[in-house]
């Protein structure tokens, strides 16, 4: 008696809700990057909505109601960093906090970026009306050679010092920038170009690697949003 058995070739002979089921296992730019690549039928399960609906819902993500509702909303990529950025939160207490003195008020936003090559960047605004770029790489090399063995954070003792030059973490400052309150600075990605808004009716537009004055927008009201440009008429 002969008896025919069912062999799977390859995994596309594997039914789609089990192969949803694997790839769900798998972080999702890897699926996005390189899984959905492989051939149109997994192309076509990996870009099923109800299939990243089905991720959110694993995850426990919460997106907000508005967020969604915006047209360049993209589920699959806040997802993915999501994912990127989970291990990090998940190992907060391994992680080590270097904090850095330079404002007099309160700080409302600040920006975290890393330059075409490499170097991580901040800049913070805050309630003084200074906008102030920092140096992260320079932060913690600074931590590990003055501050760690002895157990101290690694501050910057006053802003007459950093002047001086005698502390490089700060690259490059503009005092009063606005004539109010700053609410948000932001750099667009891939833009040498940083954007500051505040409660002086005035968008400011600061170009290039540095942070110096390039240009600014009136407004009837205060900005307390960001925005992303200026438009030049």
């Amino acid at each position: 008696m002969v008896v025919a058995e069912n062999r799977v070739q390859s995994l596309d002979d594997l039914p789609p809700e089990l192969l949803q089921s694997i790839f769900g296992h798998l972080p999702a730019h890897f699926c996005l990057s390189t899984v959905s690549r492989v051939c149109t039928l997994f192309y076509r399960l990996i870009h099923d909505d109800n299939w990243w609906n089905g991720r959110k819902k694993a995850v426990n993500l919460v997106v907000n109601e508005r967020e969604e509702e915006r047209e360049e909303f993209s589920l699959q990529r806040v997802i993915c960093r999501a994912e990127r950025e989970e291990p990090r939160w998940r190992r907060l207490s391994e992680q080590k906090m270097y904090s850095l003195s330079g404002h007099y008020g309160a700080i409302n936003s600040c920006k975290l970026y890393a330059e075409s090559s490499g170097e991580m960047r901040c800049i913070s605004a805050g309630r003084d009306r200074t906008i102030r770029l920092w140096d992260l790489d320079r932060v913690v090399t600074d931590a590990h050679t003055t501050n760690e063995k002895e157990g101290v954070e690694s501050t910057l003792a006053s802003l007459e010092v950093m002047n001086r030059g005698e502390k490089k973490e700060m690259l490059h400052s503009v005092d009063l920038a606005h004539s109010g309150w700053i609410w948000v600075v932001t750099r667009p990605n891939s833009s040498n170009v940083t954007y500051s808004s505040g409660w002086d009716n005035l968008g400011e537009e600061m170009a290039d690697h540095s942070i110096f004055h390039a240009g600014n927008r009136s407004t009837q009201s205060r900005i307390c949003c960001r925005w992303s440009r200026l438009d030049r008429e």
